[in-house]
């Protein structure tokens, strides 16, 4: 079967608004202390609820650009590695 991870480690991250340094960090931890090879799934679908509307940086939603440039700086850094 094709696309079914049967073993290893997949690690879920959710990408919050303005937290592209915390994601940055977060695949560097990743990519240095445990391997390049690892599986990330990058959760973008942050929805503020709750008491989220009391702190300005979390009462609101990603955008559809930042989520992806997240995607695309990932993308590029397992190319360079590649190569």
């Amino acid at each position: 079967m094709r696309g079914i991870a049967f073993r290893g480690l997949l690690i879920r991250h959710l990408i919050l608004p303005g937290g592209l340094e915390d994601t940055k960090e977060a695949l560097d931890f990743v990519k240095n202390n445990l391997s390049p090879e690892t599986l990330v799934n990058h959760m973008n679908q942050y929805y503020p609820t709750h008491l989220a509307y009391k702190y300005d940086e979390l009462n609101r939603r990603l955008t559809f650009i930042f989520s992806h440039f997240v995607y695309i700086i990932y993308k590029a850094e397992k190319y360079i590695q590649a190569s």
